[in-house]
């Protein structure tokens, strides 16, 4: 068993008589001598109790000091802590409260008024922040060791409007509530504004790159109708051509295409005008046949 099991009645889990400031002080003491196993999360279960037996020995060697268990002795540690983190938050919030500036239509928000009440209801501790003033005043009358549950924080304008809304924080925890009042909805407001603007930038953008995307799908649809333009005129003009020549040779050609060609050779089309290698050489077979039919009729 752990030492100081024996007292308080051999219950280490009921309740027990309050710790004095003197007591608390020498708690404090001691757990920063052993701060490097207590306070130290690579610490194994077995050597921070082992540390917390130690504590309890020294604490109960005292004649000063009442008998306590190393439960009642961690308690009163856990609910120190939870103290210091309240007052600590408190201070830092009188201190931002301080370096505030005044950004919008000159109402800065500043701390009016900090209270703090605990269970049970009975007790009488309490922490009083006086506006204008760093310190933090703490009334330790019939002090004991619950740990605090309610804390209630009103934050108003400087026109002195009080918020009346309270809130529960869970045990253990300390939670904050800011009536901000006007302040915050002009910001809302401004932020909104902003927002609004950007997205009206953001769709006349859209819309002029939506008009430079279609000027520039009609002008490449002009280029490719000039470009259509331009082979069909090439291609009349080369089947044109064709058509005289066929026609100096005695052929006979008629629209678009050449019908009943030298030798045999109908039916012949060309999409772009340029006779075949095939159709030359006929074509240049049939002249020579021509002058050498009419040279032998001159020499008859």
């Amino acid at each position: 068993m752990s030492t100081g099991s024996k007292w308080n009645n051999g219950n280490p889990y009921g309740r027990c008589a309050k710790f004095s400031p003197h007591e608390k002080k020498f708690i404090r003491m001691m757990v920063e001598k052993y701060s490097h196993i207590v306070e130290n999360k690579s610490s194994s279960n077995a050597e921070k109790n082992k540390a917390w037996d130690e504590i309890t020995t020294l604490f109960n060697a005292e004649p000063d000091h009442t008998k306590r268990h190393i439960k009642h002795i961690k308690k009163c540690y856990e609910n120190l802590k939870a103290r210091d983190k309240v007052l600590n938050r408190i201070s830092r919030m009188s201190s931002m409260n301080q370096e505030l500036p005044d950004i919008i239509n000159g109402n800065s928000i500043s701390l009016q008024g900090v209270s703090m009440v605990r269970v049970p209801p009975q007790s009488n501790y309490s922490c009083q922040y006086v506006q204008n003033s760093p310190s933090v005043s703490v009334s330790n009358d019939e002090e004991d060791d619950s740990v605090l549950n309610y804390v209630d924080v009103v934050v108003t304008e400087d026109e002195g409007q009080h918020s009346e809304e309270y809130f529960n924080a869970p045990k253990g925890q300390t939670r904050y509530q800011q009536a901000a009042g006007p302040p915050i909805s002009c910001l809302q407001a401004q932020r909104l504004s902003n927002q609004i603007k950007y997205e009206r930038e953001k769709y006349l953008l859209e819309m002029e790159e939506m008009k430079y995307k279609v000027d520039l799908a009609k002008i490449k649809l002009m280029q490719a109708r000039e470009e259509l333009e331009f082979r069909r005129k090439k291609w009349k003009l080369e089947m044109d051509l064709l058509v005289l020549k066929s026609s100096g040779d005695g052929k006979v050609c008629s629209g678009n295409s050449i019908v009943s060609c030298v030798g045999g050779w109908e039916n012949f089309v060309s999409d772009k005008g340029n006779v075949p290698g095939k159709g030359k050489i006929k074509l240049e077979n049939s002249k020579h046949s021509s002058l050498g039919s009419k040279q032998e009729t001159e020499s008859d």
